[in-house]
């Protein structure tokens, strides 16, 4: 005959947690299960949704893969802490929402006819947002000399050059707002199209948090007049001489 139930407790909160993460930065977790039980309980079983959290080994638990724990025994009123950490790679995109949960505990030897409460809710979330980026793309058409050109990237309070050959790109890792986003044309090209999230040299971007955008210049060189009039005058006057 069962005598009762226990219900556990779990929390999930990032260690110091920032605004905003970018591509590389690991966030790390702090996961807290409680035994509110008046008697240890046994066996708990920790599981992380998100297959790309993973457990690191510490005191009170034994990490039996990436993505589960199992904690022994914890006493009455006790707590264990557990460290899990993500790291953040190209696919994270917007706000990264990771869940983790209790899968199963049992009480100890004393207490057999006690088991874990079907209708406790046996899980935390924990959230973060990853910094928008934008990509910045040059194209050129026509180009007889080797040139670098420059795009600013301007805000309130950010202010920023890129500087690219033909056929390059580099992402920039911004915050939420607006940006000015303008090319400054060397006098030897023209600028034959601006393409993507702007379509105009000198355009503003409203950019949201968490989203992903892309520009692309194409310039195209252009023949300098002088130097095709001396090309046709130094013709003529080696037909007249001759």
């Amino acid at each position: 005959e069962l005598a009762g139930t226990f219900s556990p407790t779990i929390t999930k909160e990032i260690v110091d947690k920032k605004d905003f993460y970018r591509i590389g930065d690991t966030v790390t977790y702090a996961i807290k299960v409680t035994n509110t039980a008046s008697f240890p309980i046994r066996d708990i079983i920790i599981k992380e949704d998100n297959e790309k959290a993973t457990f690191v080994s510490g005191t009170g638990y034994v990490v039996g893969s990436q993505h589960i724990v199992n904690i022994a025994s914890l006493a009455a009123n006790a707590t264990v802490t557990i460290t899990a950490t993500y790291k953040v790679t190209e696919e994270d995109i917007g706000t990264i929402t990771n869940t983790v949960k209790i899968m199963g505990a049992l009480p100890d030897a004393a207490h057999p006819k006690y088991e874990l409460a079907k209708e406790g809710k046996y899980e935390a979330s924990a959230s973060f947002d990853n910094l928008s980026r934008l990509k910045i793309c040059k194209n050129v058409t026509g180009a007889t000399t080797k040139r670098t050109f420059q795009i600013k990237v301007t805000s309130d309070n950010y202010d920023t050059g890129v500087r690219l050959d033909s056929g390059e790109c580099q992402t920039l890792y911004i915050k939420p707002g607006n940006y000015k986003i303008t090319e400054v044309i060397p006098q030897e090209y023209n600028l034959k199209s601006v393409t993507g999230a702007i379509n105009t040299n000198g355009a503003t971007l409203n950019v949201a948090k968490g989203k992903e955008y892309q520009v692309t210049f194409t310039n195209e060189f252009r023949k300098k007049g002088f130097y095709h009039s001396f090309g046709e005058l130094v013709n003529k006057i080696k037909a007249l001489l001759n």
